[in-house]
Formats: structure tokens, C-alpha cells, sequence
């Protein structure tokens, strides 16, 4: 058979190719046949390729998959609408990854400005990408292992951390306690102090985990030489002090909840900026043996770190984007949920590895290989990285190419020293961008529709923390970010991002463009709260957290968020009500008529319920 074959290709090629194509068993073909025939019937290579494929998934080791897919580039580069039609390539691209997985030197033979890397499909560009450019592949596994920690934040079960109290940690937690007359108060601030040592001991423990040296400066308070307790709690690599604040979690506000607020801002011997770091703990009670209790399961949760003058000084710094007045408060009373974030420490591998890719990108742009890889890294990390690809897109609305130039710009005029890392904000800094360019676009344009930019936050890869190369090219473990910001490399464990555009895109429904144009004084808070002025002269809360407490539930601290505009009831005193627990309350303000007769209708209805 193979010699007639061979026979009838040498002297009637088109007779040849029709036996080949009605056999039935596909198996039976020989590359070489095909190889003869391309030469000699060449209006018929539409018909090669697709023979070359069913043979290549009849026996991935007969066929070269790369060549064919090398012939088909050449028709498609060389194709014209008048051209027959060409075959779909899906099948050839499996067939190459397959044998790319038994052979991964194969990929030497690709080279970097290959065409093809325009045609191939996500999945497989994905592989050779990152088997082939390792900066790429290390930064995927950096970004990878950042949404890994919004899952394993640095937390520790709130038992152990009560059970390792010592005897001085309880002598301690007592001097903090003033003294009353009342035993349910006393009870109270104990419990309250325990935890804060505890939380104390929490923050040690996970910069110790960072390889850091760390010294417990809270407890020489015991000592009445020593001195540097007034000022920290903890000294950390023997230069950095560290100011503990034991956070405890509100009702309905999740981990990055607390009525905690600032009382003072400290500063060390050198005059440097003692860093507040934040622990979540829960409500705790005494157990009746000196100990503490608290609900099953919870856990303390280090939040990360911050400075008096970050947030203050981020509030100020984009005027140049859209003008927003900042309240003139000599302190800080109430940190927002979104002013933790982590380190540098923390982010160690993350930053090395965005360095390499950094370098990778400036080096191959703006080849195939650039482009292919654009697709599948989100255009906000990209924006960050300061590349142009991410705005060279007609798939971008007029919005999503807005934010991304603004991004691009904000990091080129705030880096230094030519560290492109240093571009990479803290989540402090990308929240107030985020809600600075909305307030912009919102006052530019009519059409506007926030939701659209989340998109730009998502991998067209599947992000992955094992590398392809030390998997043989097979298919490693994957999973979707599961914040915004963790996908381009900013720990968020309550994707406070995420959940920004979706209250500036429920707010832009409810407050029309020509309402929002005429608000004056509009004001953002430095416990996160945003509010402006009607043409009425009326003050109204557009965006807030809940400050009040629920009376049905033993006067627990609320902390429900976020309230929106037009989506919560507004207040006869111009604030928000929570679904929650009907509260209108901020720390800043006296309690309205409104709110009390409200809680009073409401306990009144409960207790009609009971009877």
C-alpha cells in the first residue's frame, strides 16, 4: 500500500491525494506522503493541514505539529478574501502542547519573534510564555502567591494566642486597666487590655515570620528604667518602632472592622514615625480563671501596617486628578478599613519577581511576543508597569483607556529612583485613586459606567503558583484572584477595591450627573467617609460605614459597610441609615431626634413580637 501510494504521489499527485483522504484509517497516512504532496498540489494545502492534524490525534508522534502550524501561518500571512478556505488550527495547537509536554526542549525551536505567537489561542500562549521567559512565569507565580495571602492572611487562632499569656503579660494588661468601683466595667477593660497584649504578641509573631528581628519593648513597662515603651510596643531590626493596635471587629463589619480610633501619633528618639500596625481580634469577656473567651473559631488577624501621616497626606496628594476637600482634622479619629496594607518586608518575592517582568516587558515590546502577552496580563497591571500596551486597544471603552492613561501617569509622577516597583501602590494609595478618577470622569462625561473597570483588573492567563518548568509543561493547580488588587500583586483580603467601583457604580445610578455637578464642599473624611453639599445647602453622606450600635443585639458596635447614596435611606439629618441595625450614627456627631425615635419603634415592634 505505502509503496503505491508513494508510486501514484511521484506521478499523479491530485489522484494520490484523493486515496489519501478516503482512507478510513487515518493512522494508516504517512507524514511523508503529505510533506511530497505540498510542493506538488499546492491548492490543495488546506486539505494537507487538515489531514496532518487528524493524523497527528491519531498518533501524537507522527507529526511535527509545529511545522504544520508553521505551513499554516504561511497561508494565513498570505491569505486574501478571493483565497479558498483555510482549516482551523485548534486541533494542531493541542497537538503541539501535547508533545511539548514530552519534549520541552522543543521549545528552543520557536523563536521569540515567531508569528505565530499572534494566532495561538490563551491557553496555549499561557504555557510557552512562561516555559519559555522565566521572568514572565516568576512574575505570574509572584502575583499567584499574593492572592494566596488574601486567603491565608497572617492570622492565628485567638485561643493560642490567649493560652500564651504569661504571668508578666497579665501583670501588665493590669497596669493599662483604670481603676472604677463598677465590677462590669473593670471585667470589661480587663478583657479589653488582655487582648490588646495578646495582639501585641500576635504582631510580634508575624514579623518574626518575616525573618525580622523584633523586640518586645511593652514589656519593659514592668521595668521602670526603661523608657521606649512610651512611644512603641514593639522595635523592630532594631531601628523601626512599632505601635500596636488591637482592632476589635464591629458586628457587621467584617475583619477590617473597629470603632478603634487615634488618640495620639508618636514619633521615636531619632524623630521618625512610630508605624501603627493593626490587629483584628474579636470581642472578648473574661473566662472567670483570668483568662479570656470568645466565640469558636475566631481569629486574630495582623492587617498590616501603616503611619500617622500616610493616609493623611494620600487624602492631599490628588488634587491634580480631581480636587476634593479634605477635612482639616489636627488628628487622625478613625482610620479607614482601606489604610492597612502590608510591608515591604511582605512583599519581597512579589517585588523582585515584577522587577524581572518589568525588565522583560521594556525588552520585548513591541515584538509578537509583547503583544501576546499584553492579552493575557491584566491592563492595570500593565498600566503599573508603565507600558503603553495596555492602551493600544480598540476593545477599550473611552473609560477603561481614561483610567489606564491616568494610572500610567499617576506612577510615572510619583516614582523614584527609576524603581519600577516602586509604581506598585499600597492599597491605600490605588483605593483613592480608584474613587479620585471616578469623582473626574464623573464630572467630564455623561456616559459613564464604573462597573467596566473591574474588567481591567482580571488575567487573561490562568493564574498559577506552579511554573510550567518545573511541571514538564503539564498542567498545574489554578485559581481566579480573589480580590481585585490581588490580582496585580496588592494583598486585599476584603477586595475593598472590589467593592468601591460597585458602590460608585450603584451611587453614579442614583445620583444623576446634573445633581452630582452642583454639589460643592465635597469632602472625604479621614475615617473614609464621603459627603457633599446640595444646591440646597443641605449636607448629604454619599458613601460611609455604619458608626452606629444595634439595639437588638446587646448594643454591639455595627460597622455594616458600604452605605451608598440612593441605595440606603437618607436621614432627615442628611446621613445614611444601615439596613442593619437603623442606624444613622457617626462618631463625629451627636445622635439625631430621627435615629432615636427609629430605635424606638424597633425595640417596641420586637417586643410586641415576644409577647
Amino acid at each position: 500500500m505505502a509503496h503505491h501510494v508513494m508510486a501514484l504521489i511521484l506521478e499523479q499527485p491530485r489522484a494520490a491525494l484523493s486515496v489519501i483522504k478516503r482512507l478510513a484509517n487515518k493512522s494508516a497516512i504517512k507524514v511523508t506522503w503529505l510533506e511530497s504532496l505540498w510542493d506538488s498540489v499546492p491548492d490543495s494545502r488546506p486539505d494537507l493541514i487538515d489531514l496532518a492534524t487528524s493524523l497527528g490525534q491519531a498518533n501524537l508522534e507522527a507529526v511535527s505539529a509545529l511545522d504544520w502550524i508553521i505551513r499554516w501561518l504561511a497561508l494565513e500571512l498570505g491569505a486574501t478574501d478571493e483565497d479558498i478556505r483555510l482549516p482551523d488550527p485548534a486541533h494542531l495547537w493541542d497537538i503541539f502542547g501535547e508533545q511539548l509536554k514530552r519534549t520541552p526542549s522543543a521549545l528552543e525551536a520557536i523563536p521569540p519573534d515567531w508569528p505565530g505567537f499572534s494566532k495561538a489561542p490563551k491557553h496555549f500562549l499561557e504555557r510557552v510564555y512562561r516555559c519559555k521567559f522565566p521572568a514572565l512565569d516568576n512574575g505570574l507565580v509572584a502575583i499567584c502567591d499574593v492572592s494566596m495571602l488574601d486567603r491565608r492572611l497572617p492570622s492565628y487562632s485567638a485561643y493560642e494566642q490567649f493560652a500564651a499569656l504569661d504571668r508578666k503579660d497579665r501583670e501588665l494588661a493590669d497596669l493599662w486597666c483604670p481603676s472604677t468601683d463598677s465590677e462590669k466595667i473593670r471585667n470589661a477593660i480587663a478583657a479589653q487590655m488582655l487582648t490588646a497584649r495578646a495582639a501585641e504578641r500576635c504582631a510580634a509573631r508575624y514579623f518574626r515570620a518575616l525573618g525580622l528581628q523584633v523586640e518586645d519593648v511593652a514589656r519593659l513597662q514592668l521595668d521602670t528604667t526603661a523608657a521606649d515603651w512610651r512611644v512603641m510596643d514593639l522595635k523592630v531590626d532594631s531601628r523601626y518602632g512599632v505601635d500596636v493596635k488591637n482592632l476589635r471587629r464591629t458586628r457587621h463589619g467584617g475583619a477590617h472592622s473597629s470603632r478603634w480610633k487615634v488618640k495620639a501619633f508618636k514619633t521615636d528618639a531619632r524623630g521618625s514615625e512610630v508605624l501603627l500596625c493593626g490587629v483584628s481580634s474579636p470581642y472578648t469577656t473574661l473566662d472567670g480563671h483570668g483568662g479570656l473567651k470568645c466565640e469558636t473559631g475566631t481569629r486574630m488577624i495582623v492587617l498590616g501596617v501603616t503611619t500617622a501621616s500616610e493616609t493623611r497626606n494620600l487624602l492631599r496628594s490628588f488634587g491634580h486628578i480631581y480636587r476634593l476637600h479634605v477635612n482639616a482634622a489636627t488628628k487622625l479619629v478613625e482610620l479607614p478599613a482601606w489604610s492597612w496594607d502590608y510591608p515591604n518586608a511582605h512583599y519581597r518575592g512579589r517585588n523582585t519577581a515584577l522587577r524581572e517582568l518589568v525588565g522583560w516587558l521594556a525588552s520585548s515590546e513591541p515584538g509578537w511576543i509583547f503583544r501576546g502577552a499584553a492579552e493575557g496580563i491584566p491592563p492595570v497591571l500593565l498600566a503599573l508597569c508603565d507600558t503603553s500596551c495596555s492602551l493600544e486597544t480598540d476593545a477599550h471603552t473611552a473609560g477603561q483607556r481614561a483610567f489606564l492613561t491616568m494610572l500610567r501617569a499617576h506612577v510615572q509622577r510619583v516614582r523614584r529612583n527609576d524603581d519600577a516597583v516602586r509604581g506598585l501602590p499600597r492599597l491605600p494609595e490605588l483605593y483613592l485613586f480608584v474613587l479620585h478618577f471616578w469623582l473626574h470622569w464623573r464630572s467630564q462625561n455623561d456616559d459613564v459606567n464604573t462597573a467596566e473597570l473591574a474588567s481591567l483588573f482580571k488575567w487573561g492567563f490562568s493564574v498559577s503558583s506552579e511554573s510550567p518548568r518545573a511541571t514538564a509543561f503539564g498542567s498545574p493547580r489554578t485559581w481566579q484572584p480573589v480580590s481585585l488588587a490581588s490580582s496585580v500583586g496588592v494583598v486585599d483580603p476584603t477586595d475593598t477595591i472590589g467593592a468601591l467601583l460597585k458602590a460608585l457604580a450603584t451611587l453614579e445610578k442614583n445620583l444623576s450627573r446634573s445633581t452630582f455637578l452642583e454639589l460643592s464642599d465635597l469632602t472625604i473624611f479621614e475615617n473614609g467617609v464621603l459627603v457633599g453639599t446640595l444646591p440646597d445647602g443641605r449636607r448629604r453622606t454619599l458613601l460611609a460605614h455604619c458608626g452606629g450600635k444595634d439595639v437588638l443585639n446587646n448594643q454591639a458596635d455595627c460597622g455594616f459597610r458600604p452605605l451608598v447614596f440612593g441605595h440606603e435611606e437618607t436621614c432627615a439629618c442628611g446621613r445614611l441609615i444601615c439596613p442593619q441595625c437603623k442606624c444613622c450614627a457617626d462618631p463625629r456627631f451627636s445622635v439625631c431626634a430621627q435615629q432615636n425615635k427609629r430605635l424606638e419603634n424597633l425595640m417596641t415592634a420586637r417586643f410586641a413580637e415576644a409577647e
